[in-house]
């Protein structure tokens, strides 16, 4: 069940003097940022403000005033533009809705965890989509020593393995996880810039953004 805390709890935790009233959109786009853990302008203006004529940026920069949001921007791979967007203030404003802040680190970038969280759009918004960050004992049972980046349930229950190439695996890379998880339905993300194309097949689909 999605987490829909009162402005006035937020606010509280974000140690603001904010008086912003929290929008069906504002709401929305925060219930999907609990998932998806950072969502790009394109994504928001697509999915949460496309009857804000203004798009998205305005009204996410006054969540970022209020201490509600962070905005920061993520240097893409050559050839495409750096890339704004937005993840939760700190942990305990994550909390406060369900989620977390991106895992980001020596082998996670920014530009790897968009993806990751870009995947949860690609597929529909399914009801269960899980980062990494969030896996349990049981997950790690079913991944053959290779985790995914993220775990999502299809329309039908069935697991889907979600996982974020952000342009440098190999062919050999890539071939190699699809083995680990032969077993299992695949979903991958890449960029269009992508060193090696993700070959697809029966339980692998894939977009490239």
């Amino acid at each position: 069940m999605n987490k829909n805390p009162r402005t006035s709890r937020l606010l509280n935790k974000a140690n603001s003097s904010s008086a912003i009233r929290l929008s069906a959109a504002d709401r929305a786009f925060l219930q999907d940022l609990s998932k998806a853990l950072i969502i790009d302008e394109t994504t928001a203006n697509l999915w949460h403000y496309a009857e804000r004529k203004s798009g998205a940026r305005r009204r996410l920069d006054k969540l970022v005033e209020a201490g509600i949001l962070e905005r920061f921007e993520i240097g893409a791979p050559k050839g495409m533009k750096k890339i704004t967007a937005w993840q939760f203030a700190n942990k305990a404003m994550a909390r406060a809705w369900g989620g977390d802040v991106p895992g980001v680190g020596t082998n996670r970038g920014h530009f790897h965890e968009l993806l990751a969280g870009r995947s949860y759009f690609e597929m529909g918004r399914p009801q269960e989509f899980r980062t990494a960050g969030s896996f349990t004992a049981e997950d790690t049972l079913l991944f053959g020593g290779i985790a995914p980046d993220a775990i999502a349930r299809g329309e039908n229950g069935e697991l889907i393995f979600v996982e974020a190439d952000s342009g440098h695996y190999t062919k050999t890379q890539i071939q190699q996880k699809q083995r680990a998880w032969q077993d299992q339905q695949q979903f991958w993300i890449q960029p269009r810039t992508a060193m090696a194309r993700v070959p697809l097949g029966e339980g692998v689909s894939a977009v490239r953004v």
